[in-house]
């Protein structure tokens, strides 16, 4: 409990030093903060990390370009969670003078058929900012996100997200029927598919490598027949935005001999758009445990973040 107690203090006390730091100076912070993180971070957890740059930068990289990545993966892990804190106490304005949309008419022209969107997207740049970007022009959000076992810390996250225009929620058996209402009333749902947390994924080729991912995106989007939008939000040093919208996947679309094999070549097209987003800003994948399906040797001292 004091464990607990302390860290939500942390936490809380970060958050207040941040909103009164210099926007110039939080990436001077993010750097120092990811050097010392870099520098303390168990073997297990740097392993972790390397494994996943060494893949996203193609496996042809040498052992000091896929180190160098594995350094500004820690910073830009650190750049994540300064933003985390800090954005709450953005103004609307502030957001979006910060933010860059890249086919914004792909989210337009999806929104348009009522039906709301599914938007998808892997563990890169800052996917909570993106959420709030969206809640501050005047849509609603639901985003799926991972349930932590403390409960203050998880009651701390679920504030900071509700304070960000975002509305929660957990994985599970009453999430779908809460997300294929939210879709009946046009929601926005934000689902980060690159780690199967419940344990139930299929297996897809994903950057090189045979893993689990979440089969979430394509039955909810087989069953609401609403569109699944690939979305990638990657940061800048200065404390910038740019969101990129990628062509829609239409479930009606893609066809297979019965459910299970539609919902198989849903998932692995989902897939195939997080490779391209990954592979665009291989540092800003912030992949720090291992993924489902790896071998038990890379998932040894596994640790959720």
């Amino acid at each position: 409990m004091k464990h607990s107690l302390s860290r939500v203090a942390l936490l809380s006390a970060t958050s207040k030093f941040l909103r009164v730091t210099h926007l110039n100076r939080l990436s001077s912070v993010a750097e120092v903060g990811g050097a010392v993180a870099y520098l303390l971070s168990p073997k297990y957890r740097k392993d972790a990390v390397r494994r996943h740059q060494r893949v996203a930068l193609d496996g042809s990289a040498s052992t000091w370009h896929v180190e160098r990545s594995v350094l500004a993966a820690f910073s830009n892990y650190a750049r994540y969670w300064i933003s985390l804190l800090s954005t709450p106490c953005l103004t609307p304005l502030e957001i979006s003078l910060r933010t860059r949309v890249v086919n914004r008419d792909i989210l337009d022209r999806v929104l348009g058929q009522g039906s709301g969107a599914l938007v998808v997207s892997p563990h890169i740049g800052n996917w909570d900012f993106g959420a709030a970007w969206f809640a501050t022009q005047g849509g609603r959000v639901l985003a799926v996100t991972e349930e932590l076992e403390d409960v203050r810390l998880k009651e701390w996250f679920w504030k900071d997200r509700k304070a960000m225009g975002i509305d929660p929620i957990y994985p599970g058996p009453k999430a779908t029927t809460r997300i294929l209402r939210a879709l009946e009333d046009n929601y926005v749902v934000a689902l980060v598919s690159d780690r199967d947390l419940l344990g139930n994924g299929q297996e897809v080729e994903f950057l090189g490598q045979t893993i689990k991912i979440p089969t979430g995106p394509a039955v909810l989007s087989i069953r609401s027949k609403t569109p699944i939008v690939p979305c990638a939000i990657f940061m800048s040093s200065k404390s910038e935005y740019t969101i990129v919208f990628y062509e829609p996947i239409y479930p009606q679309k893609i066809d297979g001999a019965n459910l299970k094999e539609r919902i198989h070549l849903i998932t692995q097209v989902v897939a195939d758009a997080m490779t391209l987003m990954i592979q665009t800003a291989p540092s800003q994948w912030l992949a720090f445990v291992p993924l489902n399906g790896e071998t038990e040797d890379a998932r040894q001292g596994e640790i959720l973040l």
